[in-house]
């Protein structure tokens, strides 16, 4: 694997990794000032407003990948860093 093919995976890793974050704060922020319901809703509209806004940086930036490329690599690693994250803080709760 050449060093522009490893940058362009630890690019589009990072920004995936930026996405989730920011999902968690606003669970986070959204589960200590209200219910989780309340939560729940701000999320479903928040996620894709932060999902295109990143994705609009990367395209500006980069674009290393097509759209639904970049899509299922957001969605992949949102979902594998909320299935582990949750597995690790089950097993040491």
């Amino acid at each position: 694997m050449s060093k522009s093919k490893i940058w362009k995976f630890f690019v589009i890793l990072a920004l995936s990794l930026v996405l989730w974050a920011l999902c968690g704060m606003v669970m986070f922020v959204g589960m200590e000032v209200t219910s989780i319901e309340t939560t729940l809703i701000i999320h479903l509209i928040a996620a894709p407003i932060l999902a295109a806004l990143i994705s609009k940086v990367y395209f500006k930036k980069f674009s290393y990948t097509t759209p639904l490329q970049t899509a299922i690599i957001f969605l992949s690693v949102v979902i594998f860093m909320d299935f582990f994250v949750n597995k690790i803080i089950t097993i040491l709760i």
